[in-house]
């Protein structure tokens, strides 16, 4: 059955056939447990559509997953930014795509790939200052986030960045002082 889709999908050329059909193959691969295959057919979905599959978070996890999973954390990484681009700006949406994310829960999707991005960055990539400056921008945004705050603390401590991490330790402390 895949090399059946395989076949269909190489002699497409209609973009929303296409479409349908690796994502079609995505999902087959998924179901057969071909990680590496479901990869490749989601990486091939989202070449295809980037602006419209940029908010499918279904592409985006299985894609952010597996990377992660098989230590390809550039990849990662740079799928969490491309993610966190085209989230800000409005993708056009594709005929029965539904209506548009409400703007609270796109700011809801931005900061969960901060977060993620952030993390790879600090623990996967060993990039203290990349992903401090992601904790920055996410406190800067929300700055009751504990997870952030939490984060930065650490690396502040880490990197000797005594007054900043005075100051993120004070935000905590008003956070589980308040009612």
């Amino acid at each position: 059955m895949a090399r059946v889709r395989e076949k269909e999908l190489s002699q497409l050329t209609d973009r929303n056939e296409l479409i349908a059909a690796a994502r079609a193959l995505a999902e087959l691969y998924q179901r057969l447990e071909q990680p590496d295959n479901e990869v490749r057919a989601w990486e091939r979905l989202y070449e295809l559509a980037p602006a419209e599959l940029g908010h499918d978070d279904k592409v985006l996890l299985a894609l952010e997953r597996h990377y992660g999973e098989t230590g390809r954390h550039p990849e990662q990484a740079a799928l969490l930014n491309r993610a966190l681009a085209e989230l800000a700006t409005p993708a056009p949406r594709p005929p029965g795509s539904g209506a548009p994310r409400p703007p609270a829960e796109r700011r809801e999707q931005r900061r969960t790939l901060l977060l993620r991005l952030a993390g790879v960055q600090r623990d996967s990539l060993a990039a203290p200052d990349q992903a401090t400056a992601t904790y920055e921008q996410i406190v800067a945004e929300w700055p009751t986030d504990r997870a952030a705050l939490q984060a930065l603390g650490g690396l502040y401590g880490r990197t000797e960045r005594t007054d900043d991490l005075k100051r993120t330790l004070g935000q905590l402390l008003e956070l589980t002082t308040e009612p």
